[in-house]
């Protein structure tokens, strides 16, 4: 998603009903879907060579994704969304949190398995 945002933003957010977008949307996508996307997977990646900061990472990413399902959850509640992508980005994120959750738990009971 991260390489696809920083090179086409429009599709990107096509299945959020957001129609066309001007140059500071598209910044936006680039910046959030992109860029950022891009630097938590490297940095989830960095924790196969670095295990000293595997639990921080991980913590990191978690807290990141539950904000963003917390807050998707909260944009639902207050108004429904136009389509089915906003829940089907809601259920990957809640997927994420679980496997995070899970593989902290797990190197926290035996550090050199996960």
């Amino acid at each position: 998603m991260g390489a696809g945002a920083l090179a086409d933003p429009d599709s990107t957010l096509r299945d959020f009903s957001a129609g066309a977008l001007g140059p500071d949307m598209r910044n936006e996508v680039r910046a959030v879907y992109g860029g950022y996307g891009i630097a938590i997977g490297a940095l989830l990646l960095a924790t196969i060579w670095m295990s000293g900061i595997k639990a921080g990472a991980r913590l990191a990413v978690l807290v990141s994704l539950s904000g963003m399902a917390g807050g998707r959850i909260i944009s639902m509640m207050m108004e429904p969304p136009a389509g089915d992508f906003p829940l089907t980005i809601l259920i990957v994120e809640i997927v994420l949190i679980a496997m995070l959750g899970t593989a902290m738990v797990l190197q926290s009971s035996s550090p050199e398995r996960v």
